[in-house]
């Protein structure tokens, strides 16, 4: 069990001298057991993993006898460095002395990779998406050329649900050119589980004659999307709502890394 569970094993003696370590650890770090055995822990860690180690950790658990969840950074043999999480309680003796360690430690790079880039997409998202609603309030009549040159998909249509105009990206998203679709209503040209969702929501804002930011989910060529779209009401020059628009991005990578964090 020691040697083929698929986790970091290793235990310290007093001193934070390695006494074992599993075959996964060795694997992991790329170091042979009898490389590591008698030295350092911390010789296996990052500068500031060690000051950490050495200056709050260690003093911790030798007092208290056990650690959970300690942020540390090995360095690999081949200088990598990966991210883990240590836990371990202390093996006592009759006199509560500790003889050694038990320590497990996950590697959690590719976790934290993904819980950055799910913050920074998450960022980037809530810029574009604010961005994009705040030209759109204050330009309206550069709408042709957000068209144009947004790499969101993004429709008009009138108060009818007659398509006025959509971009190259609902064109490709979709497979159908804009002039095959100016006119059609949703459900002319869409799957019946597509257009249910277009036409609830694009009611909702004509009613509500307010912007609304929904997810929309569909299948497209046994490919699962999801989308956050963001419809606002259109007016003409008499201030009666004319028709709505919807600006669509792609949150799909997004949303299956939320899922497998």
């Amino acid at each position: 069990l020691y040697h083929h569970t698929p986790a970091m094993l290793h235990s310290i003696d007093p001193n934070g001298r390695l006494i074992s370590v599993s075959d996964y650890w060795s694997e992991v770090l790329g170091y042979t057991r009898e490389e590591v055995q008698g030295k350092k822990l911390t010789d296996y860690l990052t500068p500031a993993s060690r000051k950490y180690a050495e200056e709050a950790v260690f003093p911790a658990f030798f007092k208290n006898g056990f650690i959970k969840n300690v942020p540390y950074q090995f360095v690999k043999k081949n200088g990598q460095i990966i991210e883990t999480q240590l836990s371990a309680i202390a093996e006592r003796d009759e006199n509560q002395g500790t003889v050694r360690s038990l320590a497990v430690s996950i590697d959690v790079s590719e976790r934290n990779r993904a819980e950055r880039a799910l913050k920074e997409a998450k960022e980037a998202l809530s810029r574009y998406s604010k961005d994009l609603e705040e030209q759109v309030r204050n330009r309206t009549r550069e709408i042709s050329g957000i068209l144009k040159y947004s790499p969101a998909v993004i429709y008009i249509k009138d108060a009818n649900g007659k398509y006025s105009m959509v971009n190259s990206r609902f064109e490709k998203l979709f497979g159908i050119r804009s002039s095959d679709v100016r006119g059609k209503t949703d459900p002319e040209f869409l799957s019946v589980e597509v257009a249910e969702q277009f036409l609830k929501n694009d009611q909702r804002v004509l009613d509500e004659k307010q912007s609304i930011q929904v997810e929309e989910e569909f299948v497209i060529d046994g490919r699962a999307y999801t989308y956050l779209s963001t419809k606002f009401p259109l007016y003409d020059d008499r201030g009666h709502v004319s028709g709505v628009c919807g600006i669509a991005t792609n949150i799909t990578v997004l949303k299956k890394a939320q899922e497998q964090l």
